[in-house]
């Protein structure tokens, strides 16, 4: 079995290339020479090569001993990059500076519940916010309701039993340094408030046993709980504020006065006793503003009431030290409850002030400028009750959360600036559309607008580990980009749904030559959906348009760098993919029965002169295309049946003569196909069958679908790009690696391997005839793919010698023969030799390797020898190029 294996993988090299040598190469070397007898450059190859089966031989005898090193080998999905937008329900926030006078700005953390984002997709109570990401704390999934810093820690209280390393933490838990830590026994009910009053720590809530304290108040020195007075017994304490004196707000009786009380440090005095009717009604929120000079204290007080202090008021009054004197501040807008309070604090003057609160309209958040109160833009949803918690200025502007039926999926974490925009991290900011690699780099198209906190409208280019923007990024329509294609010359072309590229005009499609956008004649007339190099390049674009630069083209195009062209008559419904067989013919799937005039279902074949169908297409619209470096051709779709009536979900492969189905296929509609380089297929898209989520992978050789680590959690996988290093990137609408809890993913994740392929260089100082002899990979050396590699450097008439072997070596070329050149050493074992004729002083060569995980981790060295002739055809120098280590891998 492993030698007919090895009978089919057999180390080769391109027709018209690199060859073994044969009797006919004997014959052609020893007719170079004057004496037929004297073939120099063959005695070398004979004297360096024993047999060329040696290296599959060995190979072979290899096959079990590797066995047991190929269980360690994996495929993982890996974050792509964080959640950039906090979700979930937002009830509190403040500010903490995590190490006091030390290099780590101020953070923003907010509390509530079923929060997520940044590294995080497992719903947790708390997240902080550091100015470039959302970061999880370690505080897990509790409900939290109030924050505050005290002895320059952060304190959380809520509803929750919190484990530490210094016990169970009831309701209320502090951060020192990286633990959490409890406040001595805890509160024993929910803890709704906190503030510090005379150094002390003030906390507020239900009916509690603090320390031993019963009460829905007390305060907490840093070692111990006391009683705050003891007025209060029962009820419910909502807020707190410290102007001199402490003021504790909610619903509650005492006997000096209802939901707004005093406490002077010695005695407590009713605050205003406020009425909604003539009935007692509460308070919810308190701020308290010290004042820049004498007389600015203010202190004001949100809630349920028409009335505070005698005097008539809606839901919002103000005062001063001492409460002696309420005044109203006009009124809120209709349907508006008040729960958040802010006092923003001025160098000098009177702050200003901001309300947040519950409505079924999007104004949730108002400014008082002093004779009325300013809507500040539309918050949150536009229908359904939502509130709006925690406001807070950070980084110079106004932020606040959001609490509620917010529509599925998008931000609780606003910033003000003109309107509301979500306070975003790291990370996409709406999914990712369409991927394409450009060099080492990436390219990511869609909807957002920001990627890693920045500003790139709609396409951007990772750089490293960061996305930045190609220019402004596109504008106009719908502003998304649809379709991404990269041409040779490192011109990025851009598709999708947009009026404007970098500012200037360009109708739905655009070039960026790496430093400006610019357009492809007037574009087209309708959506961009499909983008495609052709190897002569020219671009093709499909889409739902039906002209192109003024040109009667329907649903595809071309560009040939100058004008826009038809492919015939196009289509009858909308392209949504293209792909270009290794013939040149060009494959369009999409929405279409007719193409060219020509019947064809989905899918369809261009000539360069014609359309014609490929076996009898698909039963409803393709969306992916992908060929493997074979010839083989994979499309994905929304479709159940192929060829007529033939069973296909959703995903098929097509050989040369019928389209024919991946295994059992998918549940739901592939959107987008990826190519390993073993030939296996990346799968993508809305399905969930049998916890396959969102993406899958097809094993050629068994024909089955498999899963994926754990797949995706979200809506759809949109976008897979392979990458020169195996590495895959996959986009689309997902936040989270499934069952994985430090799995977040934020629109996009990354497929790779713990077995990569390597091709590394071992230098020379070797210089031939005409220079320095260079080898390059072309590609990586990947089990079950066709290893590539280029020499360059050849004198005129020389012989290119390509070695293969197990192991490394470090042997003078002068000591096989004697014209080789000085700091000319063969730097491998000779397992396998290959004779090449360089043309233009360029060789090619190519090592098949058996589609076997055994071979994983397996170490090969390549180099190559030039065998320099004289005009009359005798060796006259061996020179060498640098040697290549080349590690077998994985995908």
């Amino acid at each position: 079995e492993c030698a007919r294996g090895f009978d089919r993988h057999a180390v080769r090299a391109p027709r018209g290339k690199s060859t073994v040598t044969t009797l006919g190469e004997r014959r052609f070397l020893a007719d170079m020479h004057t004496d037929p007898l004297d073939v120099q450059p063959y005695r070398v190859v004979a004297a360096l090569n024993r047999r060329l089966g040696a290296l599959l031989a060995l190979l072979c005898s290899l096959w079990l001993g590797t066995a047991a090193a190929v269980a360690q080998c994996s495929t993982v999905l890996q974050s792509g990059g964080p959640i950039a937008t906090l979700r979930g329900d937002v009830v509190c926030s403040v500010l903490w500076d995590p190490d006091g006078t030390g290099p780590l700005p101020t953070w923003l953390v907010v509390g509530g519940g079923d929060l997520t984002g940044g590294d995080t997709s497992f719903p947790v109570g708390l997240l902080a916010f550091d100015g470039a990401e959302w970061r999880d704390i370690g505080f897990g999934d509790h409900l939290v309701f109030a924050l505050a810093v005290f002895n320059g820690e952060l304190v959380v209280g809520g509803q929750f039993v919190l484990q530490t390393a210094g016990g169970s933490a009831m309701n209320i838990a502090r951060l020192s340094g990286s633990s959490w830590l409890p406040l001595g026994h805890g509160f024993s009910a929910n803890v709704l408030a906190m503030t510090v009053f005379a150094g002390q720590l003030v906390v507020g809530g239900g009916v509690s046993f603090a320390g031993g304290i019963n009460a829905p108040i007390a305060k907490w020195n840093g070692a111990s709980w006391s009683s705050l007075g003891g007025v209060l017994t029962q009820g419910t304490v909502f807020a707190l504020a410290n102007l001199g004196s402490l003021y504790v707000g909610g619903n509650f009786t005492t006997s000096v006065g209802h939901s707004l009380i005093r406490w002077d440090g010695t005695t407590w005095s009713a605050a205003g006793n406020p009425t909604l009717g003539g009935v007692r009604f509460h308070v919810s929120a308190l701020r308290a503003f010290p004042g820049t000079v004498r007389g600015t204290e203010l202190l004001v007080a949100a809630g349920k009431f028409d009335s505070i202090g005698g005097v008539a008021v809606n839901e919002v009054a103000r005062t001063g030290i001492g409460a002696v004197t309420w005044s109203a501040m006009g009124s809120l807008p209709t349907g508006l409850d008040p729960e958040g309070l802010f006092l923003s604090a001025p160098v000098l003057g009177t702050p200003t002030v901001y309300v947040s609160g519950r409505n079924t309209s999007p104004t949730r958040a108002v400014r008082w400028n002093g004779t009325t109160w300013i809507p500040l833009g539309s918050l949150g949803p536009a229908t359904g009750t939502a509130t709006a918690h925690g406001l807070l200025i950070y980084g110079g502007a106004l932020v606040v959360g959001l609490d509620g039926p917010t529509a599925p999926r998008t931000a609780s974490m606003f910033r003000f600036s003109n309107d509301w925009t979500p306070l975003y991290g790291k990370g996409f900011t709406s999914p990712v559309q369409c991927l394409a690699f450009d060099g080492p780099a990436a390219i990511a198209g869609g909807a957002f607008v920001v990627a890693d906190g920045t500003i790139v409208n709609g396409i951007a280019r990772r750089s490293g580990t960061t996305w930045v923007p190609l220019g402004t990024g596109v504008s106009g329509g719908a502003a998304t980009v649809l379709a991404v294609a990269r041409a040779s010359n490192g011109e990025v072309f851009a598709g999708g749904d947009f009026t404007a590229a970098g500012g200037n005009a360009a109708s739905n499609i655009a070039r960026w030559n790496g430093s400006a956008w610019a357009p492809l004649g007037t574009g087209t007339n309708g959506i961009v959906r499909a983008l495609l190099v052709a190897a002569n390049g020219d671009v093709l674009a499909g889409g739902d348009f039906t002209n192109a630069g003024g040109v009667a083209c329907n649903r595809i195009a071309r560009w040939n760098g100058t004008a826009w062209s038809p492919l015939a008559s196009g289509m009858n419904d909308a392209v949504r993919c293209l792909a270009q067989r290794n013939t040149g013919e060009i494959v369009a799937g999409g929405s279409f029965t007719l193409a060219g005039g020509v019947a064809c279902s989905r899918v369809a074949s261009w000539n360069g002169s014609s359309w014609s169908a490929i076996d009898i297409g698909m039963n409803d619209a393709v969306h992916a295309l992908a060929l493997g470096a074979d010839g083989m051709l994979f499309a994905g779709g929304a479709f159940t049946t192929v060829g007529g009536a033939r069973p296909c979900q959703h995903v098929a492969r097509f050989g040369g003569t019928q389209w024919l189905s991946l295994g059992v296929g998918v549940s739901g509609t592939v959107s987008a196909l990826a190519v390993l380089p073993n030939g296996d297929a990346l799968v993508g898209g809305s399905f969930d069958s049998e916890n396959r989520s969102r993406v899958v992978r097809y094993n050629r050789l068994g024909n089955t679908i498999e899963r994926i680590a754990d797949g995706l959690e979200g809506a759809a996988v949109l976008a897979l790009a392979a990458a020169a290093n195996g590495d895959v990137l996959i986009g689309g609408d997902f936040d989270a690696i499934q069952f994985n809890v430090q799995g977040a993913s934020g629109h996009l994740a990354i497929l790779t391997t713990n077995c990569p392929a390597l091709a590394t260089t071992v230098p020379t100082a070797c210089v031939g005839p005409a220079g320095p002899l260079t080898l390059t990979a072309d590609t990586l050396p990947w089990v079950g793919a066709t290893f590539r590699s280029t020499a360059t450097g050849y004198a005129a008439q020389a012989l290119a010698v390509s070695a293969f072997g197990l192991l490394p070596a470090n042997l003078p070329l002068a000591q096989l023969h004697p014209t080789g050149l000085p700091n000319c050493n063969l730097l491998t074992s000779t397992e396998s030799l290959l004779l090449a004729l360089p043309v233009a002083g360029v060789s090619h060569h190519e090592l098949a390797v058996p589609n076997s995980a055994v071979f994983a981790g397996m170490q090969l060295s390549h180099q190559c020898l030039q065998l320099s002739l004289n005009g009359s055809g005798l060796l006259q120098s061996i020179s060498s190029s640098n040697a290549l280590t080349l590690v077998m891998g994985l995908l």
